[in-house]
């Protein structure tokens, strides 16, 4: 587990999704999330980045394959 960053949450979610665990990458995009809109200084490109990612891992919690898996 990378440390209590944004970058390394979003590190973390993507090695979540990886391994199959979406719940996990979902959770760690949420934490990420709040860490974003706690700190006004977070760049809008690491904004976008987070909400990227929250595409991403509802995608995969949304597929059928997902839910076979689950």
């Amino acid at each position: 587990m990378h440390s209590n960053t944004i970058k390394g949450l979003l590190l973390d979610a993507a090695a979540a999704l990886i391994a199959g665990h979406a719940a996990v990458a979902h959770r760690l995009v949420c934490s990420a999330d709040r860490l974003a809109v706690a700190d006004p200084s977070i760049s809008t490109t690491r904004r976008d980045l987070i909400a990227t990612a929250r595409v991403a891992v509802a995608s995969v919690m949304r597929s059928s394959r997902y839910h076979e898996l689950a």
